[in-house]
């Protein structure tokens, strides 16, 4: 243990001295930013990303790739899914050769963006 005046300079006297609140912050920022702008489009943040990530491949990917890139986990991105795709912005297919495998691809409504 330090010195009581070491221990005394080593906690913020503030909230806003913290930096998980200042990560905190400039998070709800930006997404409140996002919120705005994909607003029109009947979007989620997660919803614009997810679909950032099928941009970035311009190809048919596997659910479990989008997973990998994502970090979510696969009842949230089947949810997510399930409202993009009801929204005209991503189609779903099984794999022939494995009817396990889901492929994802954008529509032509994301050229729209």
């Amino acid at each position: 243990m330090g010195k009581k005046g070491e221990d005394a300079k080593a906690k913020p006297s503030h909230l806003e001295d913290e930096l998980c609140f200042a990560v905190y912050s400039t998070q709800k920022l930006y997404n409140r930013f996002y919120s705005i702008v994909l607003k029109r489009y009947g979007l989620t943040y997660v919803q614009y990303a997810t679909m950032l990530v099928l941009l970035e491949e311009w190809r048919p990917m596997m659910v479990k790739e989008l997973d990998e890139g994502l970090k979510l986990d696969s009842g949230t991105l089947t949810s997510l899914l399930n409202r993009l795709e009801k929204q005209g912005w991503v189609v779903r297919n099984r794999n022939f050769e494995d009817g396990q495998c889901v492929m994802v691809e954008l529509t032509p409504k994301v050229l729209s963006l």
